[in-house]
């Protein structure tokens, strides 16, 4: 359970905000000091905004919904290891990949800064916001995100992250530190945009390989506090992940010239956007190391000596350079492209590091590849159906002949929805993890075939009844995965995954009951696991007080998969692996929490996992990792806007 301390500050701190915000309500307003307020406009896009016919901007989420969730391997649905910044493996199937290689190390892909999470914004007023957490198992988090237009046509920023966790078992700390720094550049007639980023990513977490034996937790019940008395495997083993990343990317609009006549017959000349030249350029490099200094009888071989000390490092360097035609910038139905179409080239370099001896002795990989890409589509358009097809294809290097293909429908349905319907085609070489890796306790060197990917996917949305119902069928051949041997295979036989969805939010008055459902069928559990039901639900009131002034959310979320053998986490090579011993899942998890917002600050109040104890005597989302029971989380989510 909590402890005593915890949840008094907690609800102290709670109270307070309350107390504070009817204090600051009734305080009547000044008459004979006026400020001059500017209307706050800031608007964002993200880093494919021009990879499209037509820049999308963003604004502001300002709701409160999901304001309480603050782990992303409950909102995405993946496992961890018992404490927030783990190693975490998807319970969702997910159909991802591409033509290039890949260094294949993504066991904490969840927690890292890159670029598809960075905003590039457009503000009139220097924008701040802070995040800020606090919860069982000495558990903290502080991230803070700046932004600032220098002038017009300039923006920068940065975002930073700080994250602690001891959690309840013992050696199971966590450590995360991500930075990123980016800009957006832009003409003044906007035909020419820049985008770069940097980013800086280090996790240094303390890993223990679980239980020594589960029947102590399975048998009684165990507090939190009683946690740290277990039996672990691991006393002072650790795992180290960093990823650097470093992007440019510049886009050139070009013009055509034509001439429109006037009223009074003259003629006018004219600029209209045509099509686009853009190049981009980006570095990441990665690195895993293990260390251990007595593994104790965990591992089944020590190859050179009792302790620990492997490391690998990979470096992906990528260059791109592109012509598309576009949509005319300031009106989108006036443009000389029925089809629109785009072409690139696109080269990769790609080296891999190992060190396989005590004296740091490094073997090297290396490979290149040159891949051209195109794409077809017809204009976007709210009101008619869009179809865009696209394809790469590896013409030179070591993957030359892998592919890349999806054809994608969009049907609006008038005022009833729409329907997307899209099939991928994928072929693939293997990841390099699974080629080769050497270590103390490990060892194999591999010679995989490409694996096939084919995936057809169909979705009904229905926005104004908050409404999606779809199905996905993916199929794989030469799928490679670790076996309960934690070494690499190939399987010879081809898995199919079904996959189903169902999102509908309903409301009653003030009462909101948001449900999220995934059913999941595999044809083959031999190869892969996964939990056949996976939902989601939301609970929750929601109403205005004190004159509009505050927004109070207050209800139950719910979380649950079904009970399946789920991969098991191996602390030496960062990976999890197939095993069939022990089931987890199977549990019901119950939150409850009160959101609130006073002008652009958010808060909450949670109180997570309150079903222990009657619900069921624990629960473990990888095996030998129990998670542990309830919890106080109280945070803040504040924005500044500086005139």
């Amino acid at each position: 359970m909590a402890k005593p301390e915890v949840m008094k500050f907690g609800i102290f701190l709670a109270l307070s905000f309350i107390f504070f915000s009817e204090c600051v309500l009734a305080t009547p307003a000044d008459s004979t000091k006026k400020e001059v307020n500017i209307p706050t406009l800031i608007k964002y896009i993200d880093g494919n905004a021009f990879a499209s016919q037509r820049v999308s901007y963003h604004s502001l989420d300002t709701t409160l919904n999901g304001t309480e969730i603050i782990n992303p391997a409950y909102s995405r649905h993946y496992n961890n290891l018992a404490n927030l910044g783990s190693a975490a493996s998807p319970q969702e199937f997910r159909s991802e990949g591409n033509a290039f290689s890949d260094g294949g190390f993504h066991s904490y892909d969840l927690y890292l800064f890159n670029g598809e999470r960075i905003r590039y914004y457009k503000t009139n007023k220097a924008f701040t916001q802070i995040n800020y957490h606090l919860g069982g198992g000495k558990e903290q988090q502080i991230e803070v995100a700046l932004s600032e237009n220098i002038n017009a046509n300039w923006n920068i920023g940065l975002n930073f992250n700080r994250l602690g966790s001891t959690g309840f078992l013992k050696n199971g700390t966590t450590l995360h530190s991500n930075f990123d720094l980016y800009t957006w550049l832009h003409s003044a007639d906007n035909r020419y945009n820049l985008l770069a980023f940097a980013c800086w990513n280090t996790i240094e977490n303390k890993v223990n390989g679980g239980l020594h034996n589960d029947s102590i937790y399975d048998n009684s019940s165990v507090s939190n506090l009683a946690l740290q008395g277990l039996l672990i495997n691991l006393a002072d083993a650790e795992n180290h992940f960093r990823s650097h990343r470093f992007s440019l990317s510049q886009y050139y609009d070009v013009h055509f010239h034509a001439e429109e006549k006037n009223s009074d017959t003259t003629k006018k000349a004219t600029f209209k956007p045509d099509a686009r030249i853009s190049h981009s350029v980006s570095l990441e490099a990665r690195s895993f190391t293990y260390l251990d200094y007595n593994p104790g009888t965990y591992y089944k071989n020590s190859f050179r000596t009792v302790s620990s000390l492997d490391s690998l490092h990979y470096y992906d360097l990528r260059n791109r350079i592109s012509w598309a035609s576009i949509l005319n910038r300031k009106e989108h139905s006036d443009s000389s492209h029925s089809v629109f179409y785009s072409v690139a080239l696109e080269h990769q370099w790609f080296r891999y590091d190992q060190l396989i001896e005590q004296n740091l002795k490094m073997v090297n990989a290396f490979m290149e590849n040159v891949s051209a890409n195109a794409s077809l589509s017809n204009p976007e358009n709210e009101k008619s159906v869009h179809w865009k097809a696209t394809a790469s294809y590896v013409i030179a290097g070591n993957n030359k002949t892998n592919y890349q293909g999806e054809i994608s429908l969009h049907t609006p349905l008038s005022s009833f929805g729409c329907i997307d319907v899209s099939g991928k085609l994928l072929l693939k070489s293997p990841e390099f993890i699974y080629e080769r890796f050497f270590s103390n306790h490990f060892k194999w060197e591999n010679d995989f075939g490409n694996s096939q990917v084919k995936n057809i996917s169909a979705r009904y949305s229905f926005p104004k009844y908050q409404f999606a119902v779809g199905a996905e069928m993916t199929t794989m051949s030469h799928y490679i995965y670790v076996d309960s041997s934690v070494s690499p295979v190939q399987a010879t036989n081809e898995i199919q995954i079904l996959k189903y969805f169902l999102n509908k939010n309903f409301r009653l008055g003030k009462f909101h009951f948001d449900n999220s459902v995934i059913a999941q069928k595999v044809s083959n559990e031999n190869i892969l696991h996964l939990p056949s039901f996976i939902s989601t639900q939301s609970l929750y009131y929601e109403s205005f007080l004190y004159k509009n002034a505050l927004l109070l959310q207050a209800g139950f979320d719910f979380h649950f998969n079904s009970s399946y053998y789920a991969d098991a986490f191996m602390p030496a090579t960062g990976l999890f692996y197939w095993q069939k011993e022990n089931k987890t899942g199977g549990f019901s998890l119950v939150d409850f929490f009160i959101n609130f917002r006073i002008k652009t600050a958010r808060m909450f109040l949670k109180f997570e996992n309150i079903g222990d104890n009657f619900l069921g005597k624990g629960y473990y989302l990888t095996p030998h990792y129990p998670m542990q029971g309830m919890t106080i989380q109280f945070g803040v989510v504040w924005r500044f806007f500086d005139q």
